[in-house]
């Protein structure tokens, strides 16, 4: 129960902005510092453990478990330069470049005395088995270009193209395009197409001394290319109904599911799915809006999608009682969540979740009263196989929150 993790991140950053003639200018240089601060403990009593060192391989019986601190920090340096101009006609032209260099500045290690014998104090390994890389770092260069161009009334189209370069690990080239159609006031036709990456994380990268995750420094990048088609109603200003049908194909994807723990892009899936959305007014003073999405899809190898649920759905109703005093009303409902083909267990429970809250606005004050989980669902986030039985619970039932601001 003393168990924590922080995840602080702090941003320093100078920005200016200037304007001549049909051009806009930014440029942007700071400094990212993301933490990380684990203390757990990471093994339950009794555990047996393999141990490797330059000296030393046994196996030890850890009576009360494993215990550790883990602490790293990574400084981003960045430089971003902005130019939008506005010369042709019916163009906008769009250029940029981003510089990042990211680098590890502090990794410590604090565990379980690892030395054969009885003795289970914690002892500082920083030096001896740091958890992560301390010499890790990454310089990025991303240089973009796209253009936007309203050729008519009816039509909008949309082009733009992104390179990016890792020094000394990869490279990729991500176009994209989309075109909006206008039948007319009311109805409304949007085209969208792109490729994209995510970069490997640095547990990915640089996890080291850890034989459930193995970092692993020669990861390329997740590929995902998506394809949206969607119809929009226009029902008033600000009142629509959408259909839109999507389809991703991603490859390259990341795990650790091999007998090593070692991160390596092993994956890919092809995602397919349905997302209807309304937004209504009732009258002024109500208003709705209700989602529903349908997915479904497979590996590579034919099988289903792990831990998605195929049917999501949610609502709000909001409602203003007066100038002061606003109420609404959400629920959400997930389905069904498949497990692994390797995994025995029950499909992971669907649910639905209800929430309310009260606004009320009194001079240069709001405050808000709300209240999640009113049903008091059982609400979990599905565990990898052969760890957590019953998976992780993401509430404690019924939660309330209340909050006030003030404006001076």
């Amino acid at each position: 129960m003393d168990d924590y993790l922080k995840l602080p991140s702090r941003i320093a950053e100078l920005s200016y902005h200037t304007s001549w003639k049909t051009n806009d200018l930014s440029l942007r240089i700071g400094r990212k510092i993301d933490g990380f601060f684990d203390t757990s403990r990471v093994a339950p009593p009794g555990l047996v453990y393999h141990i490797k060192t330059s000296s030393y391989e046994y196996n030890k019986t850890f009576a009360h478990g494993f215990f550790g601190t883990y602490e790293t920090k990574q400084h981003s340096d960045y430089l971003h330069l902005d130019l939008q101009n506005h010369a042709m006609s019916h163009h906008t032209i769009n250029i940029g470049i981003i510089l990042a260099h990211d680098k590890t500045k502090r990794v410590r290690t604090i565990t379980t005395n690892l030395a054969p014998g009885p003795d289970e104090n914690l002892v500082d390994y920083s030096s001896l088995r740091p958890f992560m890389n301390p010499h890790a770092k990454r310089i990025r260069q991303i240089i973009y270009l796209s253009d936007a161009m309203a050729l008519s009334p009816k039509l909008d189209l949309y082009a733009g193209i992104n390179y990016e370069k890792v020094l000394g690990r990869y490279h990729q080239l991500n176009p994209r395009a989309s075109m909006v159609y206008r039948l007319d006031s009311s109805n409304i036709v949007k085209f969208l197409a792109s490729r994209s990456h995510r970069d490997p994380s640095w547990q990915e990268l640089y996890t080291i001394n850890n034989t459930t995750r193995v970092g692993n420094e020669h990861l390329h990048p997740e590929i995902v290319y998506a394809t949206e088609l969607s119809y929009i109603k226009k029902l008033s200003t600000d009142d629509y109904l959408q259909m839109s049908l999507f389809y991703l194909r991603n490859k390259d994807l990341i795990d650790n599911i091999n007998p090593s723990r070692e991160f390596r892009n092993s994956g890919k899936n092809h995602i397919y799915g349905l997302e209807l959305e309304m937004k209504k007014s009732l009258d002024v003073a109500t208003e709705l809006y209700g989602n529903y999405s349908y997915v479904f899809g497979h590996c590579g190898k034919g099988r289903p999608l792990n831990n998605v649920a195929t049917h999501m759905a949610k609502f709000a109703i909001k409602h203003a009682w007066s100038a002061r005093i606003a109420t609404a009303l959400t629920g959400r409902y997930v389905g069904k969540k498949r497990r692994s083909f390797y995994d025995t267990r029950e499909a992971l429970d669907s649910y639905f979740d209800l929430g309310a809250s009260i606004d009320w606005h009194w001079r240069q004050w709001d405050m808000m009263l709300s209240a999640k989980n009113l049903l008091d669902a059982d609400i979990r986030y599905p565990s990898k196989p052969m760890t957590y039985i019953n998976d992780y619970p993401t509430t404690k039932g019924r939660t309330f929150l209340f909050a006030i601001r003030g404006n001076f």
